[in-house]
């Protein structure tokens, strides 16, 4: 119960989102409306973002895997 006091309960459960590439982050699209599109970068600070969907350090890619994924590993589902 204390863990879903700092995640949410879309993370813990449902964990696996579209990767993506913002700048040298390495990120995952959690979320999306319009073209605002909702970011969770794991190693970066701040780890949740919204940026616009046309901003050039933006890239999105092929491949589904868990947000819990090491970086250097994959779990593509």
């Amino acid at each position: 119960m204390a863990m879903l006091l700092a995640a949410p309960f879309r993370l813990v459960y449902l964990h696996a989102f579209p990767r993506a590439d913002y700048g040298a982050a390495r990120c995952y699209v959690t979320g999306q409306r319009g073209t605002d599109v909702l970011l969770f970068c794991p190693d970066a600070a701040p780890r949740t973002r919204v940026i616009d969907g046309n901003d050039p350090e933006f890239t999105r890619r092929s491949d589904v895997e868990s947000i819990f994924t090491r970086p250097g590993t994959s779990s593509a589902r």
